[in-house]
């Protein structure tokens, strides 16, 4: 399986971050999916960020990152490859970055992957249950490119 990822908004990051984090989002593996995905990575200010919030969550704040997915409601012929949409604040995710101790690129890419997550349809939100299958996810294909496992956003306290 291949992901094939569009990114968006780049320019609020620095080119050598930017390409560190192509790279490790490109080397995920999904061994469960027998097809090549899309999908597309947008980042944002907090203020955007905010604001896609209150439109489509009704939250009134910021939050790291958001999914939209391409596969929910009806099917539409010809699109089943894409997945939808990771939308990444790049100042929540400094923040984080900061307040756990490691880097910004891993950051990203930790929020990539649990917005992955949504996409494939975990939903941490529902039960303990739900939420332990999505942290063990996130953990193994963080292991699978080299960051640390227990970077995972959905294995945090």
């Amino acid at each position: 399986m291949k992901l094939e990822v569009h990114f968006s908004g780049q320019s609020l990051l620095p080119p050598p971050q930017r390409a560190w984090i192509l790279k490790k989002i490109r080397a995920l593996k999904l061994l469960n999916e027998e097809r090549d995905l899309q999908v597309s990575v947008q980042f944002v200010s907090d203020a955007e960020m905010q604001a896609l919030n209150m439109t489509w969550r009704g939250k009134d704040q910021s939050t790291d990152v958001l999914s939209f997915s391409a596969q929910e409601g009806e099917a539409m012929p010809g699109l089943e490859d894409i997945l939808g949409d990771v939308v990444i604040s790049v100042e929540r995710a400094q923040a984080q970055a900061l307040e756990f101790a490691h880097e910004l690129q891993e950051e990203i890419v930790v929020l990539f992957v649990h917005g992955l997550m949504h996409l494939l349809g975990h939903d941490h939100e529902l039960s303990k249950t739900d939420a332990d299958k999505q942290a063990e996810a996130e953990s193994q294909l963080l292991l699978q490119i080299g960051l640390r496992p227990e970077l995972a956003l959905c294995g945090r306290a």
